[in-house]
């Protein structure tokens, strides 16, 4: 009885164990860049993680061609070249061109978020991991640039973190000062905005755990779901997505004298079918198993009898290589498109704009 006792509490110590170093594991796992966006975002790019692409692409045919024997003269005069624009590059902000590029060290996300004023702002989050003291003589000499220009710095403190934002000086054409972004260090991440707007909406996601991110976008998520390797739980290395009809109108109510006549646009996105465009992007994964680069993408479209829409009819039908396909063939590539009603749709497009039967 005594021995089944001390069995039961070395494998209740084992558990607890476990759980805690499983628990640390999670609290130390970075939060991803999506879940500290808004969800207003209409582009959006993310590298999971520098190192990782650092240690998968020299394992590509791409990488292994790049170190060929046969290339080593090439090689030779590229890396006679960095060294000496490195030198120049040293000697303006006092770090080489190895050092910049060792900087990016986690994930690097840019995205184009829409501002409450209308507008697109951009984002920038790059997670530099213990490339600190690089980082801050990058700041540092930045900070002589921008003050040398027609900008005003101030400092701004948001939940315990220390905000950096410029302004452009009033006078000279500006009746007022204008936003002219900033940015922020947090943890081991960099964060650049084009506004300070932005800036605060990653800051006040930072956790990951705000009800409204990027990482709730229902289109994003159903693309990223259906473009991920089904077979595994972790992040593609390499993500993007577009929402083209935001964009577009973020696009044409901040600038509408650029469009001209298109601004106008909006207004015929439904009678076009534009309105069901909900989204296109993908994933990028290299090194994975058998394959060298696996890439996927998908455009999220939702199905109209009219407009657009009928540009995009892939009838159903089986799909397999014709018989006549040896085995010498090293690409092949079959779309089962209705090729008549795309045409078709593109010439009620040209006449409704250019008047009948003018293609």
């Amino acid at each position: 009885m005594k021995t089944r006792n001390r069995n039961w509490k070395s494998l209740l110590a084992a558990a607890v164990l476990f759980l805690v170093a499983a628990r640390g594991a999670i609290a130390e796992e970075a939060i991803p860049g999506d879940k500290r966006l808004p969800k207003n975002v209409v582009a959006y790019m993310s590298l999971k993680n520098v190192n990782e692409f650092k240690t998968q692409w020299p394992k590509t045919l791409f990488g292994q061609m790049l170190s060929d024997d046969s290339l080593a003269e090439l090689r030779g005069d590229f890396l006679k070249q960095f060294e000496q624009s490195s030198q120049e590059v040293r000697e303006r902000i006092g770090l080489g061109l190895a050092e910049l590029l060792a900087i990016p060290q986690g994930e690097v996300t840019v995205a184009g978020v829409i501002l409450p004023s209308g507008g697109i702002g951009g984002a920038m989050l790059l997670d530099f991991g213990d490339q600190s003291e690089a980082l801050h003589k990058l700041i540092d000499k930045a900070h002589e640039g921008l003050d040398a220009a027609d900008l005003t710095r101030n400092e701004e403190e948001v939940e315990d973190t220390k905000l950096i934002l410029f302004q452009h000086k009033a006078g000279e054409g500006n009746d007022e000062a204008r936003d002219a972004g900033g940015y922020f260090v947090k943890d081991t991440v960099l964060v650049i905005a084009s506004h300070a707007s932005v800036l605060k909406d990653v800051l006040t996601r930072w956790n990951g755990k705000h009800d409204h991110t990027f990482s709730e976008h229902e289109s994003f998520q159903y693309i990223l779901e259906r473009c991920r390797d089904q077979d595994s739980e972790a992040r593609p290395q390499f993500t993007w997505f577009v929402d083209p009809v935001g964009l577009f109108q973020a696009v044409a109510s901040a600038n509408p004298e650029l469009l001209g006549p298109a601004a106008a646009a909006p207004g015929l996105m439904p009678i076009l079918g534009f309105d069901k465009f909900k989204g296109f992007g993908g994933t990028v994964d290299m090194g994975q198993g058998d394959f060298d680069t696996i890439s996927r993408t998908l455009v999220l479209l939702e199905r109209a009898p009219q407009g657009i829409g009928n540009l995009f009819q892939f009838d159903l039908a089986a799909q397999s290589p014709p018989k006549w396909l040896s085995t010498d063939w090293t690409s092949y590539m079959v779309i089962n498109w209705n090729a008549g009603k795309a045409y078709a749709t593109v010439e009620s497009f040209t006449d409704m704009f250019l008047g009948p039967v003018a293609l």
